[in-house]
């Protein structure tokens, strides 16, 4: 576990939330800039305008107004996956057993607990909140700083949740789909979770931030190692990643805020394209879920 180190959190978490909130108000700018100037274009002859080349590029979908911008981002994406995530993540389940992944998973994600009871608690899932505090304390102690999950085995599978998914429970809408560098699969309602979340993580109260920095780039490396076979399966699998991870994405969060999906299938999903967020269905799920995407 990290060491405690005394620390200045909250210009550092402060940074960070307005650093996503600055990037959310870019994105929407561009996106209106570009819907202006494609509207102010002259027409051709005949009346008819001409389309502009992103519109030729790619054929945007309804809900990805912005698929030209995040195909961009989920190439470069790629890239860095390609060239740097995976070759790293290869040697380092070369290197750490299996057993040793598993049980950094489980410390990381005991570390998140702050974010998953304030926001089981802000959705009145009083099971799900009952049940974060009791698998915190006892993976804390038991669990020997949670790395093993003597919970789960308990009876008491995760109930992870996220600011993203209280809005939506809430009753605001995702907005567009978004593609972060690095980050990956987000919406403009995800992104102003993440802004919160951000508040919501304590572990900047108790560590400087290169000592996050480095857990966050441990983290990265050892869930890309524990999906190696799973994302390569995706890829082959899909005609088109791009659309495979969005609509796998929309699926799941969409399940997550109504109810619709098992808490096992929206685990695995939430696994293989998206570990960053955390959400699970509230306490009636077991309804089929949504079609449209792989998990």
């Amino acid at each position: 576990m990290t060491t405690l180190l005394p620390s200045r959190p909250v210009p550092g978490r402060l940074s960070r939330a307005t650093g996503i909130a600055l990037a959310c108000v870019l994105v929407l700018a561009t996106s209106a800039r570009a819907a202006r100037a494609e509207d102010a274009s002259p027409p051709a002859q005949g009346g008819v305008r001409e389309p502009t080349p992103e519109a030729t590029s790619v054929a945007r979908t309804p809900g990805d107004p912005l698929e030209p911008m995040n195909r961009a981002i989920f190439s470069f994406n790629e890239k860095v996956d390609a060239w740097v995530l995976r070759p790293t993540a290869v040697a380092w389940d070369k290197v750490v057993p299996t057993p040793v992944e598993n049980g950094l998973d489980n410390a990381f994600e005991n570390i998140r607990f702050p974010i998953h009871l304030v926001n089981n608690a802000l959705q009145g899932r009083i099971d799900a909140t009952g049940t974060t505090i009791f698998r915190f304390l006892i993976n804390s102690t038991i669990g020997i700083a949670g790395f093993f999950d003597v919970a789960k085995h308990l009876g008491m599978p995760r109930r992870n949740a996220d600011f993203g998914q209280t809005l939506g429970v809430w009753g605001v809408p995702s907005g567009p789909y978004l593609v972060w560098p690095i980050l990956g699969s987000s919406s403009v309602r995800d992104s102003a979770g993440m802004a919160v979340d951000s508040y919501i993580n304590i572990s900047g109260l108790f560590v400087d931030w290169p000592w996050l920095a480095g857990q966050r780039v441990l983290e990265t490396v050892n869930d890309r190692a524990l999906l190696l076979g799973e994302i390569d399966r995706a890829r082959e699998a899909s005609f088109d990643f791009y659309v495979a991870v969005r609509a796998a994405y929309e699926a799941r969060r969409t399940a997550a805020v109504t109810g619709r999906a098992s808490v096992e299938r929206r685990q695995a999903e939430e696994d293989l394209y998206f570990p960053e967020t955390g959400d699970t269905p509230p306490a009636n799920a077991g309804a089929p879920a949504p079609s449209g995407g792989p998990r």
